[in-house]
């Protein structure tokens, strides 16, 4: 059995000092006799209700032991969209730096160069993380929401 841990103490921070502004504006009681409201009473009876019900959850609050602050649990599930767009660079945190190489390139295998391109890439060195994603299309299927749909159907 582990040892008990100790008991967390809050201290409250002190009351603020009256300031300018608390004496800027009337009081409620004020207002209302200035305007001779014959509702005023009520809405009186009305606060003092509601003051007295907040002391008394106030006060039943305090007698409560609280608990250990537990973590959530981890993420399982992703959204696929932001899961490549994280891995191409686009979602972070700092933002794109200016006047730097193009974060995503697309390589088309009916293009010159292709070959080259991927020689390129097998050249980068051993720090350099590179993400490759290969989408599967069908015969037929010729717009981007037909290819990423595949993503889902595997």
């Amino acid at each position: 059995e582990p040892p008990p841990r100790p008991q967390p103490t809050c201290v409250p921070l002190p009351q603020a000092p009256p300031c300018a502004v608390d004496s800027a504006f009337p009081s409620l009681e004020a207002v209302l006799r200035q305007l001779n409201d014959p509702e005023a009473p009520t809405l009186f009876k009305l606060l003092e209700q509601q003051a007295a019900i907040e002391k008394k959850v106030r006060e039943s609050e305090d007698n409560v032991v609280p608990e250990e602050y537990v973590p959530p649990e981890p993420v399982t599930e992703f959204q696929t969209a932001r899961l490549f767009l994280s891995h191409f660079g686009y979602l972070n945190i700092g933002g794109d730096k200016k006047g730097g190489p193009p974060r995503l390139v697309a390589l088309d295998d009916s293009l010159p160069g292709f070959s080259s391109a991927l020689r390129r890439i097998d050249a980068c060195g051993s720090r350099c993380a590179v993400t490759a994603h290969v989408f599967c299309v069908r015969a037929g299927q010729t717009t981007a929401a037909e290819i990423v749909a595949n993503a889902g159907s595997c």
